[in-house]
Formats: C-alpha cells, sequence, structure tokens
C-alpha cells in the first residue's frame, strides 16, 4: 500500500509505502517506509515506491498505485507498463517468489525501464514479494545516489543450514564490504542468525552484525544499522532480505 494523504503521514513524509509480511498465511508484522518533504539539508529527494499486482486472465502485473515525487517522466512510463510473469522486477519477483535487488539501473538488462531510470537519475531498486496463500503484489522500492534509502541491499536465500546470496546493490560503500553472488554463510551468521531465531523481522543498530563473515578491518566506514525482512512458504523461512543504513 502507498500512502500520499497528509493527515495519515508524519509532517515531514511526503509518502509512505507499507509492507505486509505473512506467516502462515496470516500477516505476522508490517513495514513502512517514508519518502521524506524537501529540507534544507535534501532539497530534492527522489525517489520511488510502487505496487504492482496480477491482472486479467493473464500471467502479468501493472502498476497498482505509486509515489514518483517530480519524476513525472518516470511516472508517465510505468503507467503504461505491463510485466509478464518473470521479466521485468515485478515479474521476476513474482516468478521466484522471493525479494530480488538490482544495481546500476541504468545498464542493468534486467530493468526494462532503465532509459527512464537513467533519466531521473535512479540508480537501485528491490522489489519484493507479497504472499499470503498465494501471490498479491510486489512492492518495489527505487531510490537515487542523491537521496539513497538504504547504502547497501542483498537478499539470501535459505538453503538448509546455510544461506546464499542471490542479489545484492551497494551503492556507494567500500568495495571490501561487497559480497559476490553465490556467497554463502552459515544461517546462524549475524543479522540473519536473529531472524532465523526469531522467525520475525530484526531492526538494530549493531555493526557488527551486518558483517557477517566481513573482516571488520577491512570494511570501514560501512553500514552501522540494519532492516532485515523474512519472507516465508507457509511457516517455512524461504528468504531473507536486508537494508543496510
Amino acid at each position: 500500500m502507498v500512502v500520499q494523504d497528509p493527515a495519515l503521514l508524519p509532517s515531514d513524509a511526503a509518502a509512505a509505502m507499507a509492507i505486509p509480511v505473512h506467516f502462515d498465511g496470516a500477516i505476522q508484522s508490517v513495514i513502512v517506509f517514508f519518502a521524506k518533504t524537501p529540507s534544507e539539508a535534501m532539497p530534492d529527494p527522489v525517489g520511488v515506491f510502487e505496487v504492482w499486482r496480477p491482472i486479467g486472465p493473464y500471467d502479468e502485473v501493472a502498476l497498482r498505485e505509486g509515489y514518483y515525487g517530480k519524476l513525472e517522466r518516470f511516472q508517465n512510463v510505468s503507467s503504461f507498463v505491463r510485466f509478464e510473469k518473470g521479466n521485468g522486477l515485478p515479474g521476476v519477483v513474482w516468478e521466484q517468489g522471493r525479494a530480488l535487488a538490482q544495481d546500476d539501473l541504468a545498464n542493468h538488462m534486467g530493468f526494462l525501464r532503465a532509459a527512464g531510470a537513467s533519466a531521473d537519475l535512479l540508480n537501485a531498486a528491490v522489489g519484493f514479494p507479497v504472499f499470503a496463500d498465494q501471490y498479491l503484489s510486489t512492492a518495489v522500492l527505487i531510490q537515487s545516489k542523491r537521496s539513497p534509502m538504504a547504502r547497501a541491499i542483498e537478499v539470501w536465500n535459505i538453503d538448509g543450514k546455510e544461506c546464499e546470496l542471490t542479489s545484492q546493490a551497494y551503492g556507494d560503500v567500500e568495495n571490501a564490504f561487497r559480497f559476490d553472488t553465490g556467497t554463502r554463510v552459515p544461517l546462524t551468521t549475524g543479522i540473519l542468525g536473529l531472524v532465523a531465531e526469531h522467525q520475525r523481522v530484526v531492526l538494530l543498530e549493531d555493526m557488527e552484525a551486518l558483517l557477517l563473515t566481513r573482516p571488520a578491518e577491512r570494511v570501514m566506514p560501512c553500514p552501522t544499522a540494519g532492516l532485515a525482512i523474512p519472507f516465508f512458504d507457509g511457516t517455512h523461512l524461504s528468504s531473507i532480505t536486508i537494508l543496510m543504513f
């Protein structure tokens, strides 16, 4: 859900996107992201919230609601686009049943609105699947270098007692902090282990919990806070998405 009604928002927010996390078909928790209004510290914030939902008898999704700020060109392009299951960021999230992070959008072959993103300075995106008993929608957060919401984004697939990194967006963080796709770590590691133990969303300020297997002395400066979002197939923990700040 994307909200733009000022009566429902904090005074310094232009919009909000709420994403439910389902466990065994019921809503377990809700994560809310806010887009800021212009301020002296950030006079021209740039970012996008979108919700894509299935339409008609075909396996495709269309834009149901969104917030684009001043990005009118990108909004116009998005409003006419349809993504088949398995195509584009919203369609791939639907097919895979887990979140997907994409970096360097202007040159990313999987981001099918790259031209519009490049023109509007959008550089990274993450799509979140919303499932109850079946697929409901894909929630998409797109950020800019000018005003990023997260410094780094990682999506980890659960494979037994290990997690495998399936996608990531690192922006301007130090190269030594970056993991390659396919990196595997024990499920008990850091913030991933806290999610596995408690089976719910984890929000914390703890640099060491975000390091996972990274050596601290090589990755400074690095993110110091993180939001870890679990995704469940029924009651089975299937993947974890980490946004780092």
